[in-house]
Formats: C-alpha cells, sequence, structure tokens
C-alpha cells in the first residue's frame, strides 16, 4: 500500500507536487502557530497579549517603511520574465542590496527622531531597533521563498519551514518562563533571535551567488515599480493592522488583547489565500503571457469556491475555536472571528482582480483603492468603537475589504477593456453567485451558534460535499502543470 502511494507521489506533476508542498509550508507556518496560541494567551493576560500584538502591528507596518515590500510582487514580476539563470542571481543580491540601503536611510532617519517616533509608537527604543533587525532578517528569506516558490523547488523551503515554525513559539515559552518579569519583552526578542539565527545564513548567501550590491538597471526598475505602490502597501498595513492600535488606544489593551485573539485566529485563513496565490500568480502571469486567456477563465472559479467553503467550515465552529484557544476572559471574539474570516474570502477575491493590474503595470488603481479603503476604515473604526464599542471594529474591516474587491473589480474590467480587447478573464456571473451565498450562510450560520447539533449536520454536509468531489478537485490541480 505505501509502496504504491509512493509510486503515485513520483508520478505527480513537478508544479503540482511543489503547489503541494507551499501549501504544506503556509499550513505548518499558521498551524503551528495557531496550535501554541492557547498556551500564549494563558501565559500572557489579555493586556501583555494586547501589547504584544501592538507590537507585531506596528512591526508589520514598518516592514514596508524600512523595505518599501521589495521582496514582493516587483521581485516575484522580474523573475518570470527573467527566466532561469545567472541573472536571477544579480537580480536577487541587487534588490537585496536596495533593501538594506532603504533599511539603513530609514534607521539613520529614526535616530534622528528617535525620541519622537517611540512616544508615537508607544514602544522602547529597544524594541523598535528588534524591528529593524527582524525585518531585514525577514526580508532575505522573502527573496529566498520567492525564488524557491518560482522554480518549484520545495524541499529546502519545507525544511526551513518546520524549523523556524517550531523554534519561534518554542523559544518564546522558553524566554517567558526564563524572565516573568518582562514577558512581553522575553516574547519579543526571543522571536527576532530565531528569524536571525535562521535567516542571517541566506542572507549572505544571496549576495554571494549574484556579487553585487547595486546594479542600476534593477534598482531604477524595482523603485519606478514600488514607489507609487508604497502608498497602497502603507494603507494596506493601515487596513489589517490600524484597528489594534485604535482599540487600545480607545477602549484599553485588554479589549485590544481579546480582539488580537480573533484577528490572529482569522487571519490564519490567510494560509489559504497566500497557498493559492503563490501558486496561481505566477501560473496566471505565464498565461497572460502566452495569452491563453480561456485556461484562466475555466480555471479560476474553483479557487473561489474552495475558499468560500473553506471559511464557511470555520465559521461553523468559531465558539468551540475560541473555548480552545483562550481562557474565559477571551470568549467576546467569538462574535468578531467570523468577520475576520469572511474577510479572508474577499482577500482572495480582489486578488484575483489584481493579477491583470499587477501584470499590466496599472499599479496607480492599486495605490488609490488601497488608501481610500485605509481612510475609511479608520473614519469607521473611530465611529464605530466610540458608539458601539471595540467589537464593531471587525464588521468595519470586513466593509472595507467588501468594498476593495469591488472597487478592483472594477478596474479589471478597465484592464480587460483597454488591454485585453474585452476578453474577460474570470466568469463574472459565477463569481457574484458564489459571493452571495458565501455571505448569506456566513450571517446565517451565527444565529445558530447556540445549537451545535444544526452547525455540525451543516459542517458534516460541507465536508461530505469536498469528498464526493475529491476527483474533480485533483483534476483542477493537475491542469496547473500545463
Amino acid at each position: 500500500m505505501f509502496k504504491e502511494t509512493m509510486e503515485k507521489y513520483k508520478k505527480i506533476p513537478l508544479p503540482v507536487k511543489a503547489s503541494l508542498w507551499f501549501f504544506i509550508c503556509s499550513f505548518m507556518q499558521k498551524g503551528i502557530s495557531a496550535c501554541t496560541t492557547p498556551i500564549f494567551t494563558r501565559l500572557l493576560s489579555t493586556k501583555e497579549y494586547g501589547l504584544y500584538s501592538v507590537y507585531l502591528s506596528w512591526a508589520d507596518f514598518l516592514s514596508i517603511v524600512i523595505t518599501f515590500g521589495i521582496s514582493s510582487s516587483v521581485y516575484q514580476k522580474k523573475l518570470v520574465e527573467l527566466g532561469e539563470g545567472k541573472e536571477q542571481d544579480r537580480l536577487t543580491s541587487a534588490l537585496q542590496g536596495l533593501a538594506t540601503a532603504t533599511a539603513a536611510v530609514s534607521f539613520l532617519l529614526y535616530l534622528c527622531f528617535h525620541t519622537w517616533i517611540n512616544g508615537l509608537f508607544g514602544l522602547p527604543t529597544e524594541l523598535v531597533i528588534a524591528i529593524y533587525v527582524s525585518v531585514l532578517a525577514t526580508t532575505a528569506f522573502g527573496f529566498w521563498s520567492m525564488r524557491q516558490r518560482n522554480d518549484y523547488r520545495y524541499r529546502k523551503l519545507v525544511m526551513m519551514t518546520v524549523f523556524t515554525s517550531v523554534m519561534k513559539p518554542l523559544s518564546g515559552i522558553f524566554a517567558i518562563k526564563m524572565f516573568p518579569g518582562y514577558k512581553v519583552e522575553a516574547r519579543i526578542f526571543s522571536l527576532v533571535a530565531i528569524e536571525v539565527i535562521a535567516y542571517s545564513y541566506l542572507y549572505w548567501k544571496q549576495f554571494r551567488a549574484g556579487r553585487k550590491f547595486f546594479i542600476k538597471k534593477y534598482w531604477k526598475y524595482a523603485l519606478a515599480y514600488v514607489l507609487p505602490l508604497l502608498p497602497h502597501y502603507i494603507s494596506q498595513r493601515i487596513l489589517s493592522q490600524s484597528d489594534i492600535i485604535m482599540i487600545k488606544n480607545m477602549a484599553g489593551a485588554g479589549e485590544s488583547g481579546i480582539y488580537s485573539l480573533a484577528h490572529s485566529l482569522g487571519w490564519m485563513m490567510l494560509m489559504f489565500v497566500n497557498a493559492m496565490d503563490h501558486t496561481m500568480a505566477p501560473w496566471t502571469y505565464k498565461k497572460i503571457k502566452d495569452k491563453n486567456y480561456d485556461r484562466i477563465q475555466k480555471m479560476m472559479v474553483y479557487p473561489l469556491l474552495f475558499m468560500a467553503l473553506v471559511c464557511l467550515l470555520f465559521i461553523l465552529v468559531v465558539p468551540e475555536l475560541i473555548y480552545i484557544f483562550a481562557p474565559p476572559e477571551y470568549h467576546q471574539a467569538i462574535w468578531i472571528l467570523p468577520a475576520f474570516i469572511m474577510s479572508t474570502f474577499f482577500m482572495l477575491l480582489y486578488t484575483l482582480f489584481i493579477y491583470l493590474e499587477y501584470y499590466f503595470e496599472k499599479t496607480k488603481y492599486i495605490m488609490l483603492a488601497t488608501m481610500i479603503c485605509a481612510v475609511l476604515n479608520i473614519f469607521l473604526n473611530y465611529i464605530c468603537i466610540s458608539l458601539v464599542g471595540y467589537l464593531a471594529a471587525g464588521y468595519t474591516s470586513l466593509l472595507c475589504y467588501m468594498f476593495y474587491a469591488f472597487f478592483h473589480y472594477c478596474v479589471y474590467k478597465k484592464v480587460c477593456r483597454d488591454d485585453l480587447h474585452r476578453k474577460e478573464l474570470y466568469h463574472k456571473k459565477a463569481f457574484l453567485l458564489i459571493t452571495l451565498l458565501f455571505m448569506g450562510l456566513g450571517f446565517s450560520i451565527m444565529i445558530f451558534y447556540n445549537n451545535l447539533i444544526i452547525r455540525y449536520i451543516i459542517a458534516f454536509l460541507l465536508v461530505l460535499s469536498l469528498i464526493l468531489h475529491r476527483r474533480k478537485i485533483a483534476g483542477i490541480l493537475k491542469n496547473l502543470e500545463e
């Protein structure tokens, strides 16, 4: 039986096999973090957990300010254009050099205004420095992992993911036990230490392979690409993280801790979004390059449908998730978590539309949409937190992601008209039907949070539908090799 299974596994095409392992990597990162959440919610009070979450929010925001997000979309697009060869090494080392240079400049600016910046963030100097070290280390990993995904090399990525995913929580638990008077600081410094240990070699290796810190054409290309997107990246961080910071300032660190738990568990669903994005993005770019639009139209309904079903399954078990992951003082998070889960569905939806904008370099629309949604989110949070309470912030975020997806749909239609001669990549009626059914079922399920039997009957039916259609799902995955 085992031998037959291995023979079948060996026959799986490399792109499909790699996609499977990339998903497993993403699942391990989020899954191990999620599995250790019950430990940290019991080691840290709601206030301490809230302060740690505020640090993570600022770190996520500053990662864009420090390195301009150079290791993401601009790097991936250029890798696809260059194909295989030594030029990819030169590109990687040059863009890593650019990220290092931007980090150095921003750090010098921080040193000049550190007192004011520390007061703005509510963080001491040592924690802000920890953010800089962490960002530079994870940027090196970002370049390396993107290269592995683009070339379908999954073995080393899996090993690195296993090591960091296991060591980060273990070191955090050990550090908190060793320094019980400084629990938040112990958690943060242990996290940064593992990143430095794991990723420093990649930083050195990529410079050694490319042997170039500065290549004018790549620096010029990258800056021309990312600078118009910088307001988008910053606004994106504001959209996803500002609510935690606002709740801490308007309601308190304890409430921020409860909200952060729901935020963290809801964003677990991003492992599905990221895994599908990492597989679909290079595949979609290659199909657009080959003008194989019909293939894209045929395939892309299924990832959205799969995401809807997975989100519904998670919404069905929200009460149980909260009871497992946190003590009773966190249980109000039950009424926030569904909003975050539904938000991730719209993240995948707008990601599909953005592929076309990235490919044809219509980045000004991406920037405009994100800035509008970030401002809208801050405004709605301020009004709703003041009037209704901190629980409302989850639903203002959902509303903003819905608007975000609709805006990008409008831009997608424009790009199809201007650049694809009115040829559409997606079945809009199928997308609309899936979205409406998903939202209707998602909110309806919340009515039955006090009725375990009804919720589990619905969950059984959803799982059964996935099992019955497993061959069709396998066929879809197989088609990604083409």
